[in-house]
């Protein structure tokens, strides 16, 4: 049991956002070449994904709500759902049926990411594992990736590739069973606010969170199609993908911790764009660089913003950490909405000036914070 707490932390983000969310990326390709569905089909599963990802973060956004239940019983459910929306997507031919199940698994995700947030940073002696609650968004998309990897070289249709992964979360919801984290603390905002990091806007947070959210989202989506088309290192770019972003939340925390969350946050989103950039030229050295900085950078702004939002002043009645991924989920539904209007190269362009926007957006604080000052 002495490690209980770092499985715990790991396991989260691995079924909620690793298989639940981000299961469906390489298996677009898949899904394709069976003709069980088309591009326009799936761009719209991974909005409806999505949709639910902005659905599960609203309800979450309730002061009220968040303080009348507790957040390791709905880490709980939210586990299971994933498990049974994976299965569930298994036995689907259905366009509107594969449409629900990826609203609730999104649903399901947000509630993972907020209220597995809450268990994290409010449970005194989970603070350590936080690194790993991060980390565990990779850990679930190399688990995912290869387990489709290994799936198509035995010859397995995708119908086994998600009742494979829902058994793994099965299992895992079990494993969180047995053991509860503790109950929780209730921190007093103000005196755990670190006083050396910048205090910005809570609506100007929202916005840029959003920003981002739209930014990598295509990338997020469409990388394994796109390495496949370019035909260089196609199955396993995605995994790439997540190995880099196993670290990242550590030494993005890290690196705010020496220069500052804003400024980290500026490096964050301009390395985001530059990756877009290469991935809008569509060459496959360009590609393989494209997934490194932004699987090593998409999980930093998460931990940036979650733990920037820990600090931003907002409305009483406002759960700011829910709110802030509730403005991501937006970006991430319009994504593959425009996909549909344009090609995935040209909205990776699209997604790279954005996210160089956002980071402008985050010095205009700065600079507005240090003209107060001055004043």
């Amino acid at each position: 049991m002495r490690y209980f707490k770092h499985f715990y932390a790991l396991a989260l983000l691995c079924v909620g956002m690793g298989l639940g969310r981000f299961l469906l990326t390489p298996l677009v390709p898949v899904l394709m070449s069976e003709g069980r569905f088309t591009l326009g089909s799936l761009s719209l599963m991974a909005s409806a994904n999505y949709l639910g990802y902005l659905a599960g973060s609203l309800l979450g956004s309730s002061r009220a709500l968040t303080h009348a239940i507790r957040p390791e019983r709905v880490v709980i459910a939210c586990t299971l759902t994933t498990a049974v929306t994976l299965f569930a997507m298994g036995n689907t031919e259905s366009e509107a049926a594969a449409l629900v199940w990826r609203f609730f698994a999104g649903m399901a995700s947000a509630g993972l990411m907020v209220f597995g947030a809450l268990v994290i940073f409010q449970t005194p002696h989970m603070k350590s594992a936080a690194p790993l609650f991060f980390a565990g968004v990779g850990a679930g998309i190399v688990l995912g990736n290869e387990w489709v990897n290994l799936a198509v070289f035995a010859e397995l249709s995708s119908v086994w590739i998600w009742r494979g992964a829902g058994l793994f979360s099965l299992v895992v919801c079990g494993c969180l069973m047995f053991r509860q984290p503790g109950e929780l603390s209730q921190p007093d905002a103000v005196a755990t606010r670190p006083p050396e990091v910048p205090s910005m806007r809570w609506w100007m947070l929202v916005l840029i969170y959003g920003m981002a959210g739209f930014g990598y989202i295509i990338a997020a989506t469409y990388l394994p199609l796109l390495a496949k088309q370019t035909g260089f290192f196609p199955q396993h770019v995605w995994t790439l993908f997540g190995i880099a972003a196993l670290p990242a939340g550590l030494y993005w925390m890290r690196l705010a911790h020496r220069i500052g969350y804003q400024k980290t946050l500026i490096l964050n989103l301009l390395i985001q764009a530059a990756s877009m950039l290469l991935l809008a030229l569509g060459s496959p050295l360009g590609l393989v660089f494209a997934a490194l900085g932004i699987g090593s950078s998409f999980m930093g702004t998460v931990a940036l913003v979650m733990s920037l939002a820990r600090q931003v002043v907002a409305p009483g009645a406002i759960q700011l950490m829910a709110l802030v991924t509730f403005s991501y989920g937006i970006g991430q539904v319009l994504g593959p909405l425009v996909v549909l209007r344009f090609s995935v190269q040209e909205t990776c362009f699209f997604a790279a000036m954005t996210l160089a926007v956002a980071s402008v957006l985050v010095q205009l604080s700065m600079e507005e914070k240090h003209a107060i000052r001055e004043y």
